[in-house]
Protein backbone atom coordinates (compact mmCIF):
# COMPACT_ATOMS: atom_id res chain seq x y z
CA UNK A 1 0.00 0.00 0.00
CA UNK A 2 1.29 3.42 -0.86
CA UNK A 3 2.30 5.64 2.06
CA UNK A 4 -0.17 8.33 1.02
CA UNK A 5 -3.07 5.85 1.02
CA UNK A 6 -1.98 4.56 4.42
CA UNK A 7 -2.11 8.11 5.83
CA UNK A 8 -5.50 8.69 4.24
CA UNK A 9 -6.86 5.49 5.77
CA UNK A 10 -5.56 6.37 9.24
CA UNK A 11 -6.96 9.89 9.07
CA UNK A 12 -10.35 8.66 7.86
CA UNK A 13 -10.49 6.08 10.65
CA UNK A 14 -9.58 8.57 13.39
CA UNK A 15 -11.92 11.31 12.14
CA UNK A 16 -14.77 8.81 11.77
CA UNK A 17 -14.96 8.60 15.56
CA UNK A 18 -15.82 12.31 15.75
CA UNK A 19 -19.22 11.79 14.13
CA UNK A 20 -20.70 10.86 17.50
CA UNK A 21 -20.59 14.53 18.49
CA UNK A 22 -22.97 15.49 15.66
CA UNK A 23 -21.31 18.88 15.44
CA UNK A 24 -22.41 19.89 11.95
CA UNK A 25 -18.90 19.55 10.51
CA UNK A 26 -19.25 18.30 6.96
CA UNK A 27 -15.66 18.50 5.72
CA UNK A 28 -12.26 18.09 7.32
CA UNK A 29 -9.06 19.44 5.80
CA UNK A 30 -5.91 17.74 7.07
CA UNK A 31 -2.44 19.17 6.51
CA UNK A 32 0.68 17.12 7.20
CA UNK A 33 4.06 18.74 7.76
CA UNK A 34 7.47 17.27 8.51
CA UNK A 35 10.32 19.32 9.99
CA UNK A 36 13.73 18.18 8.71
CA UNK A 37 15.71 19.87 11.49
CA UNK A 38 17.11 17.11 13.75
CA UNK A 39 16.93 19.43 16.78
CA UNK A 40 13.14 19.42 16.43
CA UNK A 41 12.86 15.65 16.58
CA UNK A 42 10.21 15.63 19.34
CA UNK A 43 7.91 17.82 17.28
CA UNK A 44 9.11 16.95 13.81
CA UNK A 45 5.72 15.79 12.52
CA UNK A 46 2.83 18.26 12.60
CA UNK A 47 -0.81 17.79 11.74
CA UNK A 48 -3.34 20.61 11.35
CA UNK A 49 -7.03 19.72 11.07
CA UNK A 50 -9.67 22.24 10.01
CA UNK A 51 -13.35 21.28 10.22
CA UNK A 52 -15.86 23.24 8.16
CA UNK A 53 -19.63 22.98 7.97
CA UNK A 54 -22.66 24.37 9.73
CA UNK A 55 -21.71 26.82 12.44
CA UNK A 56 -18.21 27.75 13.46
CA UNK A 57 -15.04 26.40 11.93
CA UNK A 58 -12.92 24.29 14.27
CA UNK A 59 -9.13 24.04 14.17
CA UNK A 60 -6.76 21.67 15.91
CA UNK A 61 -3.00 21.25 15.76
CA UNK A 62 -0.92 18.35 16.92
CA UNK A 63 2.75 17.46 16.88
CA UNK A 64 4.76 14.40 17.74
CA UNK A 65 7.72 12.20 16.93
CA UNK A 66 5.85 10.41 14.15
CA UNK A 67 2.76 10.91 12.04
CA UNK A 68 0.49 8.72 14.17
CA UNK A 69 1.41 10.55 17.41
CA UNK A 70 0.83 13.93 15.78
CA UNK A 71 -2.51 12.75 14.37
CA UNK A 72 -3.62 11.41 17.76
CA UNK A 73 -2.70 14.73 19.39
CA UNK A 74 -4.61 16.79 16.81
CA UNK A 75 -7.67 14.52 16.89
CA UNK A 76 -7.66 14.62 20.70
CA UNK A 77 -7.64 18.42 20.64
CA UNK A 78 -10.41 18.50 18.05
CA UNK A 79 -12.47 15.98 19.99
CA UNK A 80 -12.18 18.14 23.12
CA UNK A 81 -13.46 21.19 21.20
CA UNK A 82 -16.39 19.29 19.72
CA UNK A 83 -17.28 17.78 23.10
CA UNK A 84 -17.29 21.20 24.76
CA UNK A 85 -19.37 22.64 21.91
CA UNK A 86 -21.92 19.83 22.25
CA UNK A 87 -22.07 20.25 26.04
CA UNK A 88 -22.62 24.01 25.75
CA UNK A 89 -25.37 23.49 23.20
CA UNK A 90 -26.99 20.85 25.37
CA UNK A 91 -26.86 23.01 28.53
CA UNK A 92 -28.27 26.06 26.76
CA UNK A 93 -31.01 23.98 25.16
CA UNK A 94 -31.90 22.32 28.47
CA UNK A 95 -31.96 25.65 30.28
CA UNK A 96 -34.21 27.33 27.70
CA UNK A 97 -36.48 24.31 27.42
CA UNK A 98 -36.80 23.86 31.17
CA UNK A 99 -37.57 27.52 31.91
CA UNK A 100 -40.39 27.63 29.37
CA UNK A 101 -42.01 24.34 30.34
CA UNK A 102 -41.36 24.12 34.08
CA UNK A 103 -41.77 27.23 36.23
CA UNK A 104 -39.85 25.53 39.05
CA UNK A 105 -40.89 24.75 42.61
CA UNK A 106 -43.71 26.84 44.07
CA UNK A 107 -42.90 29.18 46.94
CA UNK A 108 -45.29 30.29 49.62
CA UNK A 109 -46.30 33.92 49.67
CA UNK A 110 -47.93 35.78 52.48
CA UNK A 111 -50.10 38.55 51.07
CA UNK A 112 -51.14 41.48 53.21
CA UNK A 113 -54.36 43.30 52.23
CA UNK A 114 -53.93 46.89 51.08
CA UNK A 115 -56.82 48.25 53.18
CA UNK A 116 -55.01 47.99 56.53
CA UNK A 117 -54.89 51.30 58.40
CA UNK A 118 -51.52 52.92 58.65
CA UNK A 119 -50.18 54.38 61.91
CA UNK A 120 -49.78 58.19 61.72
Amino acid sequence: MEERELYREQVTDRLGHLQRYNSGVTRYEVELDHELNPRQSKTSHRVRITGRGIGRTVHADGCGTDFRAALDDAVGNLEEQLRRRRDRRRVRHDRAHRSAADPGPATSLHLVPDDTPSNP
